[in-house]
């Protein structure tokens, strides 16, 4: 594991490594001697995850995670801020952009980036890390993802520059801080919600349950109307429902 080089952005500061077996996991073992909004970026990542675990398939994509340190009870208007923040930045390329609820960025139905919230916890919450993968450069998927996700090299047909890229999200990011207390980007998201007015299926209270997500919430939550009540998800997973019908 070598350091490529150190850039000092206006706020944040990014480490780039060539490869790091996780960004999230060295920030989790390094946070103490590290600044607030610290970034590590990764060409190459050899134990990289996703929600649930998840392994993430490496392929010179974009790769960096955010350490938090300030403003913990925030953490979730974080880490919707930087969603945000890349949709806009991915929109002056490409049409029909838009953000799964919890973090998940969409282009023409297929999922382009992930986005990972972790909290380092002892006797209290001692900061929280915000990962980020966007498919940037990989050609090809295996034959489960490859009609679930895509790439931007394949969308724009054309070689993706990381760097460029991470520093434009950051500069847009930056600016966007200022919205971090306010409710002003979720009204933005719900204009770009992937999931509004879509049938969908989910766990709540250890019941399968079906209905139509209405918007999201200013607190980051969903609001899913079933046949009986309307429901508020702050957490879980959340997939399209073929089978439910509106009604």
């Amino acid at each position: 594991m070598s350091t490529v080089f150190v850039i000092w952005w206006l706020i944040m500061k990014n480490i780039f490594f060539d490869t790091i077996p996780s960004t999230n996991l060295y920030l989790k073992e390094n946070y103490e001697t590290l600044e607030n909004m610290t970034v590590i970026c990764a060409r190459h990542q050899t134990e990289g995850r996703g929600r649930n675990n998840r392994k993430w398939v490496d392929g010179n994509d974009l790769l960096f995670s955010i350490l938090i340190k300030n403003d913990l009870e925030l953490a979730t208007n974080y880490s919707l801020l930087i969603a945000y923040s890349i949709r806009k930045v991915l929109s002056k390329h490409l049409n029909d952009v838009t953000i799964k609820w919890p973090n998940d960025i969409m282009v023409y139905d297929y999922k382009v980036c992930g986005i990972l919230l972790e909290a380092v916890t002892k006797n209290k919450i001692e900061c929280v890390i915000i990962g980020v993968g966007i498919n940037t450069n990989t050609e090809s998927f295996s034959e489960e993802l490859k009609v679930k996700a895509n790439s931007l090299k394949n969308l724009l047909d054309t070689e993706i520059d990381n760097q460029k890229l991470l520093l434009e999200i950051e500069e847009e990011f930056e600016k966007d801080l200022e919205l971090l207390s306010t409710n002003i980007y979720i009204k933005e998201i719900n204009k770009y919600f992937y999931l509004q007015d879509k049938p969908v299926e989910f766990a709540y209270e250890g019941k399968e349950q079906k209905g139509i997500v209405l918007k999201m919430n200013n607190d980051g939550s969903i609001a899913i109307k079933t046949e009986k009540e309307i429901i508020n998800i702050n957490y879980g997973e959340v997939s399209l429902s073929k089978s439910y019908k509106v009604k």
